[in-house]
């Protein structure tokens, strides 16, 4: 937390007190005994991090395809406007869950298995090639996808990074052309 200070030069900056009390025998406060400390470089960092932060959830949220990031045990960290807008979830109900809701269930344990093999050999790469993939939104609906995959390695652990279009339009133009 912390106090906002005028500083001595003028400047501002933020401070962070704390005190006990000392006391006679009889339980009485009788001084207190205190120490300050200068976190003004804690709290512009936390708030340069605050504002980074805020500018990649604004980049991730404008990006046209759904992006969802998957943790190593198939948990979604991570999901954009358009992963809530496409599959008709919020993003509170998303995060935490297993990526496998977004599928229809004839493919869901074919996925999980098909994720611990991609965490094993991670690369760049587009899923599916040659075969129709498709996503399942809240309400049941199965609609075409493609995918895209990435991964990010942060501190130790690996996120999938999926790149998801929904291409319902572009399948129709095909069918007509057909």
């Amino acid at each position: 937390r912390g106090l906002r200070v005028l500083r001595v030069d003028g400047t501002l900056g933020w401070t962070l007190s704390r005190a006990i009390p000392l006391q006679d025998a009889n339980g009485e406060i009788v001084e207190w005994l205190g120490a300050a400390s200068d976190i003004t470089v804690r709290k512009q960092a936390q708030e340069a991090l605050a504002a980074s932060e805020s500018r990649l959830r604004a980049l991730l949220d404008s990006a046209s395809q759904a992006v969802v990031a998957v943790d190593e045990s198939g948990r979604m960290v991570l999901v954009n406007a358009k992963t809530e807008a496409m599959f008709g979830y919020t993003r509170d109900e998303l995060v935490g869950q297993p990526l496998e809701i977004l599928l229809p269930e004839l493919y869901r344990t074919a996925h999980s298995e098909h994720l611990q093999h991609y965490f094993a050999r991670p690369r760049a790469r587009v899923m599916g090639l040659g075969i129709d993939l498709y996503g399942r939104s809240r309400n049941g609906n199965e609609f075409p996808v493609e995918v895209s995959l990435s991964y990010v390695e942060q501190g130790g652990s690996r996120l999938a990074m999926a790149l998801v279009t929904d291409i319902t339009e572009r399948k129709k133009a095909e069918e007509r052309l057909l």
